[in-house]
């Protein structure tokens, strides 16, 4: 391999299109099982000059390619794939997220939708922005989520119930990290919605527990109904939700979280900051409707799509 001798590309959309290219493209010669047969430096197009033409890069690029397969093609197709795939998130995520300039996440972004990528690596970035949380953002939403799990049980003391009061707060939202998923398989239509509807769901309780506010992952399912995505969220930390969203008695659950690991400091959490911090939780994420909305029983409302609710609120 050659040794490299000039810096890497300063400029932000040159240097996102190659850091994207290097590892996406390298994949589609592992498993081609052809090298080219040019054996240039990885780093080839930060020689390139910012006004060569979009043409003239990619030839230049796949030109360069050739060091970097024979760098992965021992490991053999399917593990290459992986390593590919891993890396190229990795980059994407200390990219996007360290130099944080709209170029270079939007071109991040754009590979990742165009490669099959997208939707592990808006996990990657989720994943990231929880992981770099201040304390206090990641003990808030360490509390909003064991909140949410209880409005999701009838019984307090419910087996499911009871493992979440063990946890404690990195326990907690480990649960919320991405799946060990096999980065060469292509992800079924299925899980592509579901998973970006976590995506969506998990981004705002982030936000609400003063996160960090990513607008891209927004984006939900309009066809998911209140209590489909209670149901989501639930799983996500071992809940099998029983019960809809906010129908809890205020005293009981409060006394409940208190045996929580993540409130045993807090024990001057009030039976009002419980009510509060439910109902701020429900006017935010649609995952349940309070008694009475739009003059229509809750039950009803949380089986309809929030889509379909949100037209009736509007007419």
């Amino acid at each position: 391999m050659y040794a490299v001798t000039q810096t890497p590309p300063s400029t932000p959309t040159i240097e996102a299109e190659w850091s994207a290219f290097k590892y996406i493209q390298v994949v589609e010669h592992v498993e081609q099982e052809n090298s080219p047969s040019d054996q240039l430096c990885p780093w080839t197009l930060s020689y390139l000059p910012v006004d060569r033409t979009e043409s003239e890069n990619e030839v230049a690029l796949s030109q360069s390619l050739g060091s970097l397969f024979e760098f992965y093609k021992p490991y053999g197709i399917k593990e290459a794939k992986e390593r590919a795939y891993a890396q190229f998130l990795s980059d994407a995520v200390a990219m996007i997220r360290v130099r944080g300039i709209p170029e270079l996440v939007q071109c991040y972004r754009n590979f990742a939708r165009q490669n099959g990528l997208e939707i592990q690596l808006e996990r990657a970035i989720l994943d990231h922005d929880i992981l770099v949380s201040n304390p206090k953002v990641r003990k808030n939403l360490a509390q909003r989520l064991v909140l949410l799990g209880l409005n999701l049980v009838e019984h307090y003391d419910s087996p499911s119930a009871l493992a979440l009061f063990a946890r404690d707060q990195d326990n907690l939202l480990q649960l919320l990290q991405q799946d060990c998923q096999d980065l060469s398989e292509t992800i079924s239509e299925q899980k592509m919605r579901s998973g970006f509807q976590i995506i969506s769901l998990v981004r705002v309780m982030l936000e609400i527990s003063g996160g960090k506010v990513d607008c891209r992952q927004h984006v939900r399912d309009q066809e998911y109904s209140a209590s489909d995505n209670a149901r989501v969220l639930g799983a996500l930390i071992g809940i099998d939700a029983t019960t809809q969203f906010g129908n809890f008695n205020s005293e009981l659950i409060h006394i409940a979280l208190l045996k929580s690991n993540v409130f045993t400091e807090d024990q001057e959490f009030s039976v009002s900051d419980t009510v509060k911090w439910s109902m701020d939780i429900m006017a935010i994420l649609p995952i349940g409707y309070r008694e009475g909305y739009l003059s229509l029983p809750s039950q009803l409302l949380n089986k309809c799509g929030t889509g379909y609710v949100d037209s009736i609120r509007i007419h």
